[in-house]
């Protein structure tokens, strides 16, 4: 769970967005992109697929199944 709040700050960072940057265009409440982004939950399936579009990584990127995207 670490690994993907790490790997999601890091993405969210890399394209210069703020949190809710990120909120804005998934549609999620900055409290949630949070939440997540501190290990202190864990994304539903369809938020998770909501943030991999909006960051344009894999799937395998966030869960730490690939080493960089």
């Amino acid at each position: 769970m670490k690994l993907l709040a790490l790997r999601l700050r890091t993405a969210r960072e890399l394209k210069d967005w703020t949190q809710q940057d990120l909120a804005n265009v998934t549609g999620l409440m900055p409290s949630a992109v949070s939440h997540f982004e501190k290990g202190r939950r864990v994304p539903s399936l369809q938020n998770f697929h909501k943030l991999v579009v909006a960051l344009n990584v894999s799937a395998d990127y966030l869960l730490g199944r690939a080493f960089d995207e």
